[in-house]
């Protein structure tokens, strides 16, 4: 990811090598969690980075946030409030906080 710090600070369309992207999605359920500030509120969001079958459900609680993957899940919870499909070089740069406005590899808002 650092890599990508400074190559967007010289060329703005500069992505995440697919190399990077591939080692990196599997830390994903790590950094989210260890990422996030609770602020009180729940929900749960499937996560989805297309390209690599990355598929991971992120709950947050009102103190905790876990994120697993979604096979892992025995399909007797409820269903998530949002669903996130998205490239997975953007989905790393997102749960990385480095996705904004800017830089966002060609994805718009959708509904949820």
């Amino acid at each position: 990811m650092h890599t990508w710090d400074i190559a967007v600070a010289f060329d703005p369309s500069a992505v995440v090598s697919p190399d990077a992207v591939a080692l990196l999605a599997g830390r994903l359920p790590a950094v989210a969690c260890w990422a996030a500030k609770p602020d009180g509120s729940t929900f749960r969001a499937r996560l989805r980075a297309t390209g690599l079958g990355v598929d991971y459900l992120l709950e947050v609680a009102a103190d905790k946030v876990s994120c697993a993957p979604s096979a892992a899940r025995d399909g007797a919870e409820p269903a998530p409030e949002a669903e996130i499909s998205l490239p997975a070089e953007v989905l790393l740069r997102l749960v990385y906080g480095r996705l904004d406005p800017a830089h966002t590899g060609g994805c718009d808002r959708g509904p949820g």
